[in-house]
């Protein structure tokens, strides 16, 4: 999919207002408001929200003073559980965009388009996958070992009701590792 057709179908619903972890971005530091928004809409995102990203792209988008004020900004926003990042290897994970991205049911195409991007994610050797499957690998019937083999036939051809459930709180064992 290119970019073009990938910011074409970029979705911001209104539900999003009243997610769990906006809602304490917003009680937190509005500040930070902002940067959240941007993750989900800059240009190069993907519909599992989980993608590179310089901070130095940040900071020169969203205008911060400095590469250290960026970066502050982002470590802020993961300690909210909004999203993860990889210092090491600039790629971050928005927890819920796949979620807010495929709506209440996700078709097929969007079942084959997730197994591309996290094929191909797993091909560049990015970290997060291993987090993406544990929130959404029993919604989109994914698994570590189908993605690793490139295997379709896991997917099961029909249409999958997303079921809203909480987010998993994290112990912070992401902030030591990118895995």
């Amino acid at each position: 999919m290119s970019k073009k057709t990938a910011i074409r179908f970029a979705k911001i619903y209104p539900r999003l207002w009243s997610d769990e972890n906006l809602q304490t971005i917003i009680g937190s530091n509005r500040n930070l408001l902002g940067l959240a928004l941007y993750l989900r809409t800059n240009k190069s995102f993907n519909m599992v929200g989980l993608y590179p990203l310089p901070i130095s792209q940040v900071k020169r988008e969203l205008v911060y003073d400095s590469y250290d004020d960026a970066k502050s900004a982002i470590k802020q926003l993961c300690e909210t559980g909004y999203c993860k990042y990889c210092f090491d290897s600039e790629y971050i994970f928005v927890i819920k965009m796949a979620e807010m991205q495929s709506g209440d049911l996700v078709n097929n195409k969007q079942l084959r388009g997730i197994h591309n991007i996290l094929v191909r994610l797993h091909e560049e050797k990015a970290p997060f996958i291993d987090s993406f499957i544990e929130v959404y690998g029993d919604q989109f019937g994914l698994s570590k070992e189908a993605i690793e083999r490139n295997e379709y036939g896991y997917v099961e051809l029909r249409d999958v009701s997303i079921v809203h459930r909480p987010s998993k709180k994290t112990n912070g064992d992401w902030k030591k590792s990118c895995k």
